[in-house]
């Protein structure tokens, strides 16, 4: 590499986003001499990839896991259901609806598929409950809770 090519990779390894503009007045070169010289580096695979690298402070937070408890009672009852398991703080939804097979829906997020399953086994336990089955959710779509 030539005495340009090194200062360039030097600028880019400092900030792998700086615009061509930016690299070009901070080297005194042309818009156009500084993109040649890039395409160029990445042609011949001296630039693999241009990143972004993270502080420290800043940890990787995976999705957490979701999943709908579809709930059959023994008598229709889901206030009473609701009021005694809203204590589990994973609850994020419960509705009442109307189906052959479903009084009730609970929606639950955990850190952890075991934690969906600690709250499962613990509303399963309930006497209003006949039978639970549980949805995971695999693909959100859309949420009105995600600030993304």
């Amino acid at each position: 590499m030539d005495s340009f090519q090194t200062k360039l990779t030097h600028l880019l390894r400092e900030n792998s986003r700086a615009s061509i503009s930016d690299l070009a007045q901070e080297l005194g070169s042309s818009r156009k001499k500084v993109k040649e010289t890039i395409d160029r580096l990445v042609d011949r695979k001296i630039i693999k990839r241009f990143t972004v690298e993270l502080s420290e402070e800043t940890e990787f937070t995976p999705q957490p896991f979701c999943a709908v408890f579809n709930i059959r009672l023994v008598t229709p009852n889901c206030k009473q259901l609701f009021a005694d398991i809203q204590k589990h703080e994973n609850i994020l939804g419960a509705w009442s609806v109307s189906s052959s097979e479903t009084d009730m829906l609970v929606l639950v997020e955990a850190k952890a598929v075991e934690d969906i399953e600690k709250v499962r086994n613990s509303i399963a336990r309930h006497p209003l409950i006949q039978t639970m089955y549980t949805n995971t959710i695999l693909t959100t779509w859309r949420d009105p809770r995600s600030t993304i």
